[in-house]
């Protein structure tokens, strides 16, 4: 009975997080708790009630659980590998698509240092640096872990339709002048939600296009997308231009003046488009510039989602240097510290 309070206190704090913002990266976190007690205790009353159709369910999910722990790295690595070919076969060989080639590499080291820890080959002060590598892979792992369920879990808000302003978030142009799949699906998505809005509720909202003009490009993001929606059947008066951001951050800043100069109500309603590997970081953005627009996601080619969802995960680990260093730090410290005390003052 304890383990199902505690289960069911653990869902309700989740619960609580991901309703109230759905751009948190605790949420991430917070759900893997959930799901990991819920798990354990479902498990539990299955192979205590003796029945046997649970007890067979709950041996199913623990072993493809070790399965896939034990399989997990050997198949990431294979599908890095692969995800490279493709995207260098596809895009040609650029430095961004270098990122998923590096994880394999990255995949392929950690591995090498679990072999050799688990072997007892290194000896000596080699074992301290063996160990700390192992802390520091782990904390990456578990780190990409949360940074993924997060993710993943800020995809699933589905928004009212009530919305004053969808913010379409720009992306490179094709030949400096023409949007690309990848930024037409998020016009696209924005587009979907503009009319079934409009359907619904007899009221469309704006959409904001926001995006600069880069040094190869012929005209701004903004403008490219501009004419992107009128093609396909969007009033001129239901869209407003931003022309001045470089970045994710600046998109958010930027939309949100022009959102604030445009309304007349002293409330709004915001949402934001972007493709779905993006949807996270551009919402923690938003929290930070203290603008409450909830993201919409648009569908990206499988072949670029890796490497794209690799590019936001060290976006994302990035924004949050300062505890990364102070928490990995602290470990790493600790884990030297014990190590120095196991070999030099506990007498076996």
């Amino acid at each position: 009975m304890i383990a199902l309070i505690v289960t069911l206190i653990l869902i309700g704090i989740f619960l609580l997080f991901y309703l109230r913002d759905p751009r948190r990266l605790i949420n991430g976190f917070l759900f893997l708790v959930a799901a990991s007690a819920l798990a354990a205790t479902a498990g539990f009353y299955a192979i205590r009630s003796g029945n046997k159709f649970f007890g067979y369910v709950a041996y199913a999910i623990l072993f493809l659980f070790v399965f896939l722990v034990a399989m997990s790295s050997i198949l990431l690595i294979a599908a890095s590998f692969w995800n490279f070919y493709v995207l260098v076969k596809r895009e040609g060989f650029r430095p961004r698509n270098l990122l998923v080639l590096l994880f394999g590499l990255f995949l392929v080291g950690a591995n090498i240092v679990s072999y050799l820890d688990k072997q007892n080959i290194v000896t000596g002060n080699a074992t301290l640096l063996i160990s700390l590598a192992n802390i520091f892979i782990l904390y990456l792992e578990l780190s990409a872990m949360i940074f993924l369920m997060a993710s993943l879990l800020s995809t699933w808000y589905r928004p009212r339709y009530n919305k004053d302003y969808i913010i379409v978030l720009g992306a490179g142009l094709i030949n400096g002048e023409k949007v690309s799949k990848l930024l037409g699906n998020r016009i696209d998505a924005a587009i979907r939600f503009y009319n079934k809005q409009k359907k619904k509720k007899k009221r469309a909202p704006k959409l904001v296009f926001s995006g600069g003009q880069g040094a190869d490009e012929k005209l701004s993001e903004a403008l490219a997308m501009q004419v992107y929606a009128l093609s396909k059947g969007i009033p001129p008066e239901d869209t407003l231009l931003e022309e001045e951001s470089t970045d994710t951050r600046e998109n958010m800043k930027f939309s949100k003046e022009v959102i604030e100069k445009d309304t007349k109500k002293e409330k709004y309603k915001a949402l934001y488009s972007t493709n779905n590997f993006h949807v996270l970081r551009a919402g923690i953005y938003a929290r930070k510039q203290d603008f409450a627009a909830y993201g919409i996601s648009a569908k990206t080619a499988f072949y670029y989602w890796p490497n794209a969802t690799i590019r936001e995960f060290v976006g994302t680990f990035v924004l949050y240097k300062k505890w990364h260093i102070i928490t990995l730090g602290g470990l790493l410290i600790l884990n030297t510290f014990a190590w120095i005390i196991e070999k030099y003052f506990v007498i076996m």
